[in-house]
C-alpha cells in the first residue's frame, strides 16, 4: 500500500485562550494531505473547559481516509480575557 504524504502541523506547543471561549482546533492547527477533507478530522482527546482559569494538556489527533494518522500533546492555557491583567 502507498503512504501518502500527510502531516500534521502542531506548532505552536502552547495556545491561550480566554475564559469562555470555544476552541476551534483549525484556528492553530493545519492538516495537510493529499485527502482534502482531512482537516476535517482533527480532533482533541478531550473537550476543554473554558469556563476556569486552567491549564490542560490535549492530545490532537488527525487522520486521513488511507489511514495514515499523527498526534501530537499540546497545552492550552485558559486565561482571563484581558490577557494582560
Amino acid at each position: 500500500m502507498q503512504v501518502l504524504p500527510f502531516s500534521i502541523h502542531f506548532h505552536p506547543d502552547e495556545i491561550d485562550v480566554s475564559v469562555g471561549t470555544d476552541i476551534n482546533w483549525s484556528d492553530y492547527y493545519n492538516v495537510t494531505d493529499e485527502d482534502p477533507d482531512v482537516q476535517d478530522s482533527l480532533k482533541a482527546s478531550q473537550d476543554v473547559d473554558t469556563s476556569k482559569e486552567r491549564t490542560v494538556t490535549v492530545t490532537l489527533t488527525a487522520e486521513d481516509w488511507a489511514g495514515n494518522k499523527a498526534s501530537r500533546q499540546i497545552t492550552v492555557n485558559v486565561l482571563k480575557s484581558n490577557f494582560d491583567e
